[in-house]
This record gives structure tokens, sequence and C-alpha cells, in this order.
């Protein structure tokens, strides 16, 4: 884990540097967008041929069923990708770029607690996988409650946190906080979702992750064009708290 946080850190600064640097020097949205993506590919190779290197992978020990398995999980995914970006392109579409600005630094703070408690549901992964059926679903049920209570108690001190978090670091966006929290109260459900999903992938069960993702995606699409265009960045941040 030490290795692949030191990795993730240097490939996200390498990007966030490239994207500035070519904003800095260019209004090219297609520069901006190669930036993004070859910056991404290059340090992805960079540190893939490392960690082959490093940990020399049997080739004649490989899983048959890894690689069909793996492309299963990358096709549920791009699906959700889609779905979770479209509320941006509709914002903007619906009600234009300054109240976009807005929604972006509403979401920024509660997506980066989010994505540390996905680091947390990551490290356990080794641990949970070893366990037999009736024990992980004891297990997963037992921590999606312990830590229900944690992210609730997050929520509430992020409900009182904000405005002062707001004045402090986005001046500018002050109209935004309310927006905040009331996108950080889908973080409530974040165990539920996470752990039962990671159940079912540490089961195999592709089947139900399809049926999972495709019938929680949909409702976000949905929920996205109707409250968006109706509501705009007050429906964006809605239907990311209800499809939740």
């Amino acid at each position: 884990f030490k290795r692949s946080t030191l990795y993730w850190i240097i490939s996200h600064v390498v990007n966030v540097s490239v994207i500035a640097l070519i904003a800095i020097t260019t209004q090219s949205v297609v520069y901006l967008v190669s930036g993004y993506f070859v910056s991404q590919l290059i340090m992805t190779i960079i540190f893939y041929r490392r960690t082959i290197s490093i940990y020399s992978p049997d080739k004649n020990n490989n899983d048959p069923e890894m690689i069909t398995y793996g492309s299963h999980l990358s096709a549920i995914n791009i699906f959700g990708t889609i779905a979770n970006q479209l509320d941006k392109i509709l914002v903007f579409h619906f009600v234009g770029a300054a109240p976009l600005a807005a929604y972006s630094f509403a979401f920024a703070i509660p997506e980066q607690i989010k994505a540390s408690l996905k680091n947390l549901v990551t490290v356990g992964v080794p641990k949970l996988a070893e366990l037999g059926e009736d024990h992980l679903r004891k297990s997963i049920i037992d921590k999606t409650l312990r830590l229900t209570v944690v992210c609730t108690a997050i929520v509430v001190l992020y409900w009182i946190a904000a405005p002062y978090i707001f004045a402090i670091l986005f001046p500018a966006y002050m109209n935004a906080v309310f927006y905040s929290q009331l996108y950080m109260v889908g973080l409530i459900f974040f165990p539920g979702i996470s752990l039962f999903a990671l159940y079912f992938q540490l089961m195999q069960q592709t089947a139900v992750q399809y049926k999972l993702s495709i019938i929680g995606n949909v409702v976000t699409i949905v929920l996205g064009v109707v409250l968006i265009a109706r509501y705009g960045t007050l429906g964006a941040v809605l239907e990311n708290t209800l499809s939740w």
C-alpha cells in the first residue's frame, strides 16, 4: 500500500503539473485533454513496468479467468464513470459556466472525503478476500453498520464546519456552502454501497454487479436530466444525494 500510494501521488502530481502548464501557455481544449490522457498513460506504463520488474510475477501461475473477470469489472466501471460525469455536462448545458464552477466547489471537499474512505475499503480487501462466504457476509454487515455511524458523524461535523471552511478556502463561493452540505449527505450511504459492491466483487458474481450498475446508473442519469433541467445547480446536488 505504501508503494501504491507513492505511485498514485507521483502520477497525480505529474498529471496536474502538465495540465497547469498547458492551461497557462495555451487556450486549446484539445491540448488540455491530450495532456491529461497522455500524461496519465505515460505514468501508468512507467509504474506498471516498474511493478512487474520489482515483483516478477510467475507467468506460469496466472489464473486464466483473471483477464475475463477483469474485463467485466472494467465494463461495469465505464458505465458508472459516464453516468457520474453527466451531471457536470448537464449543469453547464442548462445553467451555464458560473453555476458549474460553484457546483464544482460544492462537491470538491465531499469527494475528497469519499475518496479517502474508498482507500480505506481498498486497504481492507486482502483481509476480507481470505474469509469464507459466511464470515465475509457477517464481516461486511458489521463493517457497514459501524462505518455508517462514522459517516453520519462526519456529515454532521461537515454541516457545522462547512461555512468556516469555505470562508477560509473559497470565500468567493460562499453561495455553494448549502449545496456542499446537501451533497455531503450522500456520504451516509457510502459504506453500504461500497462494501456490498465489494462483497459481490469478491464472490465474482458478475451478473449481480451488472444489474446493480445498470439500475444505479440509469437512476442517476434519469434523476440528473429531470432535476437539473428543472432546478439547475440545486437539482444536480439533489440528484447526487438521492441517487446514492
